[in-house]
Order: C-alpha cells, then sequence, then structure tokens
C-alpha cells in the first residue's frame, strides 16, 4: 500500500495520550502510527481504522509521529513525519517555609525538563 497522508495528532495532557489521524491509504489492511522522541522512547498503536491512540507518553518531551500502512504481504514507507510535544512535567522537590509572624509563606520547587 501506499504510505498514508495527511497525519496529525492532538495532545490529550490529562492521559498521557496522543489521538494521531490520517488519511486512508489504498490496498491498506491495517495501519501502525509510532512516536518516537530523540532519546528513544517509543509508543505505537496498530488499527484498522483512520486513527488511534498513542499511549503513555512521556512529559517534557517531542515526538516525531509516523504511521504505516500494512498489507499482508508487504508495508509502506513511513508517512511525512509531524512533531508533538508533550505537555511540560510536573514540578519536584517543592519546598515550603512559613513564616507565622508574618502571616505568610514561601513555595520553592525545582526545575522540571
Amino acid at each position: 500500500p501506499c504510505a498514508p497522508g495527511v497525519v496529525e495528532a492532538v495532545l490529550q495532557c490529562e492521559s498521557n495520550t496522543a489521538l494521531v489521524t490520517w488519511e486512508e491509504s489504498d490496498g491498506a489492511e491495517l495501519y501502525a502510527a509510532r512516536a518516537q522522541t530523540d532519546n528513544g522512547h517509543t509508543t505505537w498503536c496498530n488499527t484498522t481504522e483512520t486513527h488511534c491512540d498513542l499511549p503513555e507518553m512521556w512529559c517534557g518531551q517531542t515526538y516525531e509521529v509516523t504511521v504505516k500502512a500494512l498489507s499482508e504481504n508487504c508495508g509502506s514507507n513511513s508517512s511525512h513525519s509531524i512533531q508533538l510535544q508533550t505537555a511540560p512535567c510536573a514540578p519536584q522537590h517543592i519546598d515550603v517555609s512559613v513564616a507565622c509572624d508574618k502571616n505568610s509563606a514561601s513555595v520553592h520547587w525545582g526545575h522540571t525538563d
């Protein structure tokens, strides 16, 4: 089959997933969507539809998303890739200092990726 066209991805921040959609490819029986970071983290989904949810995406990362069309005998080249930026990671190393005599509190946190 030909490579799928017009790949799009929408981040679902609350579930750390991305909904990926693409145009149908003639001759395809199955599609495989894949997202990969520069440091090698990979997540994927397989479907007979023209959309699927990529699970378990990491916070604070940029993913390259591609889709392949598959048939019983062979697979297509990868689609054109798109970039997807995930939500920032939650702050870490939170420190709270309370100054009762001044009726105030100070909150500090460490850097996140």
